[in-house]
């Protein structure tokens, strides 16, 4: 058996070999750390979600954009659907990793309604009929 801190992990094995024993596991799309934090989840999935987010910021252009409820459509489908997944699991997180995990969805919901960086999100949501993250993930 291996010690660390005075916990014994123990080693499991199936047909005679052992499973070795990860920090961190991705199931389904879902990485699990060993102290459930969900911070390695969290910040794949901000890195994945910035990637797509783009897409309603190239979209958005003032001149040649598209309308409000087309890019309302294209955040609801392709943004907010990879956010919420799993979010009934990962909402024990620390407040503070999850705030970090909603400030790109709250600039691209501000780049879909085409509104200034000083508007409140609480009334962007109004609008967008969205609910607040923290609401969603219960």
């Amino acid at each position: 058996m291996i010690s660390t801190l005075n916990q014994k992990i123990p080693q499991l094995k199936i047909n005679n070999r052992i499973i070795p024993n990860k920090n961190k596991i991705k199931i389904l799309g879902m990485i699990f750390d060993s102290k459930l934090s969900w911070l390695p989840h969290l910040k794949s999935t901000k890195t994945s979600l910035i990637q797509k987010l783009n897409i309603i910021k190239i979209i958005s252009h003032t001149s040649w954009g598209g309308d409000t409820s087309s890019l309302l459509k294209i955040y609801k489908s392709l943004i907010r659907s990879k956010a919420d997944y799993g979010s009934s699991i990962f909402s024990i997180a620390n407040q503070k990793c999850l705030k970090m995990f909603d400030t790109p969805l709250n600039t691209r919901l501000r780049f879909a309604l085409g509104a200034f960086k000083s508007s409140p999100i609480e009334s962007l949501r109004n609008l967008a009929n969205e609910l607040p993250p923290d609401l969603r993930r219960t």
